[in-house]
């Protein structure tokens, strides 16, 4: 038996990522279908089994009560949103009709080399509005120091907006940098 759902647990992968593979070669968009493959399999949305579902906390169920927000989701579609950590937005954001400044993670995405400055530069490139990120992570960490304001929380997402200043840090920074 046990033999029989891990061998159904593979194919699964398998037949998804075959899919996901001949998608991104047959698509002519930069959009990362991969990404919504990944976290799909790992919240356990493809199979519905507890054993993939290993208790993440960031659930539809954020996002829906995100979408369910009509004030919140007006202003967010207004501009662009940047989201750091994992996929979940990239699934759920999309079919609100919220645009993302930053269409995947990249391989340098995590690692911002100590510099808050950095961190705005890359959002005034990518005329991002709100930056929406997971709390305790080391971009909540920089947001927090530059003193952005806090837009939306709710469970661990935070959505934050990007203050004016950020379009000009490459000419003098903001007060205290």
């Amino acid at each position: 038996m046990k033999k029989t759902y891990i061998l159904a647990t593979v194919s699964v992968y398998a037949i998804v990522f075959a899919w996901v593979f001949v998608k991104n070669l047959a698509a002519d968009t930069d959009y990362p279908y991969h990404l919504h493959a990944v976290w799909a399999v790992n919240q356990g949305h493809l199979l519905r089994d507890p054993f993939l579902n290993r208790g993440n906390s960031f659930t539809p169920e954020v996002y829906e009560n995100l979408i369910a927000k009509n004030v919140v989701m007006a202003e967010l579609r207004e501009g662009y949103v940047r989201y750091s950590g994992d996929g979940s937005a990239l699934y759920f954001l999309p079919l609100a009709g919220v645009r993302l400044s930053n269409s995947g993670a990249l391989p340098f995405e995590m690692r911002l080399e100590n510099d808050p400055l950095l961190f705005c530069k890359r959002m005034a490139e990518e005329n991002a509005s709100f930056v929406l990120v997971y709390s305790e992570s080391p971009e909540e960490n920089y947001l927090l120091q530059l003193n952005f304001p806090l837009f939306y929380s709710q469970e661990k997402l935070r959505i934050y907006k990007v203050p004016q200043w950020v379009g000009r840090v490459g000419d003098f920074g903001p007060a205290g940098f």
